[in-house]
């Protein structure tokens, strides 16, 4: 029940980055935020993680929806700014897990390969997204319970994870199970 609750959010979720990724590919001019879904350029190298910051949103910078519930997940986005003083660039499917207290459990994301990854360049304070599907689980017959604080994912061409945290209780108590999967992340995507 659990993985068809979760798969169901992946399908729209696909849905989403396919409309987004059909408006993006669409042209090759910047977009507002300094993201653009060009071919990776020679000028710019691909993103380090010291010069990269996360935060979390709705869908396309609207404010977090409601807290999922025991009958389905949740979409956000995990919103990538370039802090550095260069463009670079991100592509590819980033690997996610929740994260209490600073530390990441349960297995990575199911990343969602429906739509093609493009090679997002971010200008200094450009921003990229990447659409997560976040599913509480309190089944605690198979787990120990732990309130999430943040996301933690590692992006692609990076090997420290990132943290984006998220409201204080908002996904409520879920399973520190490492089997279960909880999330779905799909690629970086132009914001």
């Amino acid at each position: 029940m659990h993985q068809l609750r979760l798969r169901r959010t992946v399908i729209v979720a696909v849905l989403v980055a396919a409309a987004t990724m059909t408006s993006a590919c669409s042209t090759t001019s910047p977009t507002a935020a300094g993201a653009s879904a060009t071919g990776h350029s020679l000028r710019s190298p691909d993103c380090r993680a010291a010069a990269l910051s996360l935060t979390v949103s709705g869908r396309d910078g609207t404010a977090l929806p409601a807290p999922p519930t025991d009958e389905g997940a949740v979409l956000l986005a995990v919103v990538v700014t370039n802090e550095g003083t260069h463009s670079c660039v991100l592509g590819g499917w980033p690997r996610a897990r929740l994260s209490a207290h600073g530390e990441p459990f349960g297995p990575y994301a199911l990343q969602i390969r429906a739509v093609p990854a493009p090679a997002v360049t971010l200008r200094p304070s450009g921003a990229a997204q990447v659409y997560t599907a976040l599913h509480a689980r309190t089944d605690s017959a198979h787990c120990d319970a732990v309130v999430p604080d943040a996301v933690a994912v590692v992006l692609p061409h990076t090997e420290r994870p990132l943290s984006a945290g998220l409201p204080p209780g908002y996904l409520g108590s879920t399973c520190r199970s490492e089997t279960d999967t909880l999330i779905g992340i799909q690629a970086v995507l132009p914001r």
